[in-house]
């Protein structure tokens, strides 16, 4: 079954980032969107819950934005080569609208879906094993992380039972770490994402889980006699 994206936050930025101007509607739009046509913005704010922290979030030509303290999130609407040209231009505007804010890490995330009426990992005995010493009763996660070119890659690929169903999640996280005595930490992430970071690495993301799936959706299969 073909892989699907999940919606989940493209990129993350960590740094310390004016949560005044970034939950400002005329701000973003003025800076961020300069060509949008879009006339209303509206700004969804998240109360904390038991000590977490205060979000806002809002959309804009098909980019989600959630503004937290010391983290910005970025969601486009579609997964494709236009969607992540749209958010390649907004994080090209922030760069250039705040070039000395200090940036500290930023990460490039992807997850994909894929569903089957049977079990794999759960089948396994070692895998199996772990899975029964997880707390929950119908999940099993798996975890792997390396380096990877400019960043730390980590992929969890995650298999739960539904109810008629079992899911696998395959979960990228690119985590690219600035270091303090960087100059212009913006100047180096506007630098990446016009070279075609977010398309390049999602690309290495997507073939991970394409290999993973292939391996596993050709265990079981008889081969024909010559």
């Amino acid at each position: 079954m073909a892989l699907q994206y999940e919606k989940h936050p493209l990129l993350v930025l960590i740094g310390a980032f004016n949560q005044q101007i970034m939950r400002n509607p005329p701000w973003i739009k003025n800076y961020l969107f300069p060509l949008s046509p879009q006339k209303e913005i509206t700004v969804n704010m998240n109360l904390p819950i038991f000590g977490g922290e205060l979000s806002s979030s809002m959309e804009i030509d098909g980019i989600r934005i959630v503004a937290e303290s010391g983290k910005i999130q970025f969601t486009p609407k579609e997964f494709n080569v236009s969607g992540y040209n749209a958010l390649s231009d907004v994080i090209v505007n922030l760069s250039s609208a705040l070039p000395h804010t200090p940036l500290f890490a930023y990460g490039i995330n992807c997850r994909f879906l894929e569903s089957s009426s049977k079990a794999f990992f759960m089948n396994k005995p070692l895998f199996k094993k772990l899975f029964e010493a997880d707390y929950f009763d119908n999940y099993l996660k798996l975890e792997y992380a390396h380096n990877y070119k400019d960043s730390k890659m980590t992929v969890s690929v995650v298999e739960k039972k539904t109810e008629d169903l079992f899911q696998i999640c395959y979960d990228f996280n690119f985590h690219f770490q600035l270091g303090e005595n960087e100059k212009s930490p913006m100047m180096i992430l506007k630098n990446r994402i016009i070279d075609g970071a977010i398309e390049r690495y999602l690309n290495h993301a997507k073939e991970i889980a394409e290999t993973i799936s292939l391996h596993i959706n050709s265990k079981g299969k008889g081969k024909k006699n010559a």
